[in-house]
């Protein structure tokens, strides 16, 4: 299973907020697909206020200040609803 990590370059936030990702995804056993909001016209249009963003399949699991014990709690609610 794959988490998207959305963020951009020269990005603080973004820099630790992929090590709160990282240590969600290890404990989850979830592979990490890093991707670049300036790669895509949509991508900037739609996160270019709310970098770092983390979604598993099409569910926000958060934005912004991230934590990874957060980010647990979301996934096992959505893990829960299907």
């Amino acid at each position: 299973m794959i988490v998207t990590f959305y963020t951009k370059e020269n990005c603080p936030l973004c820099e630790k907020g992929y090590k709160e990702v990282s240590a969600f995804a290890r404990e989850k056993r979830l592979s990490i697909n890093k991707i670049d909001i300036y790669s895509d016209d949509t991508l900037l249009e739609k996160f270019q206020l709310m970098i770092p963003v983390v979604y598993y399949q099409s569910h926000e699991l958060g934005f912004g200040q991230l934590n990874a014990d957060e980010l647990v709690d979301r996934f096992n609610q959505i893990e829960k609803e299907k």
